[in-house]
């Protein structure tokens, strides 16, 4: 099987007006050099793979680039499925027109909490940012954009993500995705992760009401291998969904990007040649046995690709 190039993440800057605890690329703190609008350009249109290929653009925060719009139409012209992910702090009307105009369909915002005490716990911002949060999601569903809702679990928010499926069950977006924490890049040092079992169990304690909700994702770094679900990684199957930092660096996938070498640079050789040449992991690239406790040897567990999502109906 020959490698090929999957869904693209590009990080075009690492400037971001959050100090969210969990970043993986400590992004609003570490100063990274950014790649130029034609650079970008050229990149998408080097790295066109084929049908249904997505490009996520995102950040730090993506709507601090004035040049958003023209990477956004590239992407679209070239065929790319693509989504802007962001905190929604920006997206004026104006803006979302822009977007609208430019072919953009998708937008993810990120919302920790169905308060602002539990959202704000992660995001470390006040009241008025969360209201604004709530503002920015009905805003983009207003326009017509497809809007997906990310929630990162942790201790801190743990018992109130029912509410959170409510809160966006009631708001009708189109993907609900809760995003296991993966600590990586400043989360490296995140004190309010769950233990992946206890995660495990919780999921099937407290939100096995949801299991019928379609719009509903769960992701998680173990499961009972007798589910019978593709859980492997993407690389262990030829498949590399390249993570591209700002300054042009490429990564195997998101998780290697505060990990691992990167695997070359959008200023160097056709990527394309270069994904070709790469090894397989024909492992999981991440230990979470590193920062918990009681998980080898279980086994009746096995890894999860991170980048992996289900629906709950498909763990429950």
């Amino acid at each position: 099987m020959e490698n090929k190039i999957g869904n693209i993440t590009v990080n075009i800057t690492n400037r971001c007006n959050y100090l969210c605890t969990h970043c993986s690329f400590d992004s609003g703190i570490k100063k990274i050099e950014e790649c130029s609008t034609q650079e970008w350009i050229d990149f998408l249109k080097e790295a066109r793979e084929g049908e249904n290929q997505g490009l996520d653009i995102s950040g730090g925060e993506p709507t601090l680039r004035k040049d958003l719009q023209k990477i956004v139409k590239s992407g679209v012209s070239l065929g790319y499925k693509v989504k802007l992910l962001t905190n929604g702090a920006y997206l004026t009307d104006n803006l979302l027109q822009e977007l609208k105009i430019s072919g953009l369909e998708s937008i993810a915002i990120s919302l920790d909490g169905s308060n602002s005490s539990t959202h704000n716990a992660i995001r470390k911002k006040g009241e008025e940012e969360f209201n604004l949060t709530l503002e920015k999601i009905k805003l983009v569903k207003d326009y017509g954009f497809f809007i997906k809702v990310n929630t990162v679990a942790a201790n801190s928010n743990l018992y109130d993500l029912p509410k959170v499926i409510e809160l966006c069950e009631k708001i009708r977006v189109d993907e609900h995705r809760i995003c296991y924490f993966t600590p990586t890049g400043r989360g490296g040092e995140y004190p309010d992760g769950i233990h992946p079992i206890k995660w495990l169990n919780f999921i099937r304690e407290n939100l096995s009401t949801y299991r019928k909700n379609e719009r509903v994702y769960i992701g998680i770094p173990f499961l009972e291998e007798k589910f019978q679900l593709d859980t492997a990684c993407w690389l262990d199957r030829g498949i590399f969904p390249l993570h591209v930092l700002p300054n042009g660096d490429i990564y195997s996938c998101s998780i290697q990007a505060s990990r691992r070498k990167p695997i070359g640079s959008i200023k160097g050789r056709n990527i394309k040649e270069t994904v070709k040449l790469e090894k397989r992991t024909k492992s999981c690239c991440f230990d979470y046995s590193s920062y918990f406790e009681n998980i080898s040897g279980n086994e009746k567990i096995g890894y999860v690709c991170p980048l992996r999502k289900y629906k709950l109906k498909e763990i429950i």
